[in-house]
């Protein structure tokens, strides 16, 4: 009484939004048979995901317990709650780990005639396959058994496989043998006197 009446007050309310799933490990590389694990932080949400390249809808498969992947593969999900707008899509891709490339020993030339060249790599498991031609290696190609003796000027080249992993980056080292000193005279040249 007395006033003049107020101004209208609007305000604007939505629903909150659910959180965005997290995955656990986070990112790739990973090995075949990694196990992914899925978390939302708002209360009573349940999760769904895809392992492949489509989206996740309520259609899809509900997140439970840890998922067991192979690595390659991408994985989406998005999590909802009664009373909450539906979450973004957390989408992570898996790669798979690769294979370390192989080491030479020594690293590299000039060596002396038959020295024992030696392979390693440093993924548990892996398998060597190597060339002595220049040639990139294949899964064809001779396995590394164990070092090898350069006799010649040589390119030895070589990549490793393992289980569960991405082939390695060829590796290529030339080896060229320690070449003998030039003989030299002495006196170095002439002229000179018979019988020198």
């Amino acid at each position: 009484s007395g006033y003049s009446n107020s101004a209208v007050a609007v305000a604007s309310y939505s629903a909150g939004q659910v959180a965005t799933p997290v995955f656990t490990p986070s990112s790739g590389p990973i090995t075949n048979g990694t196990s992914i694990s899925m978390s939302c932080a708002t209360p009573g949400a349940l999760i769904y995901y895809t392992v492949e390249s489509s989206s996740p809808t309520t259609n899809s498969t509900v997140y439970s317990g840890p998922v067991t992947i192979n690595g390659g593969v991408p994985v989406k999900a998005f999590a909802v709650a009664s009373g909450y707008v539906n979450s973004g899509v957390q989408s992570v891709f898996y790669s798979l780990v690769q294979t370390a490339t192989p080491v030479f020993a020594p690293a590299s030339g000039p060596v002396a005639y038959a020295t024992n060249i030696a392979i390693s790599c440093a993924t548990p498991g892996a398998v060597i396959y190597y060339t002595e031609d220049g040639s990139t290696p294949t899964t064809n190609s001779a396995g590394y058994s164990g070092p090898l003796t350069v006799t010649k000027d040589v390119t030895l080249s070589a990549f490793a496989v393992a289980p569960e992993h991405l082939d390695s980056a060829v590796r290529s080292v030339f080896y060229a043998l320690i070449k003998t000193a030039t003989p030299t005279f002495n006196p170095t040249q002439g002229p000179l006197t018979n019988g020198t």
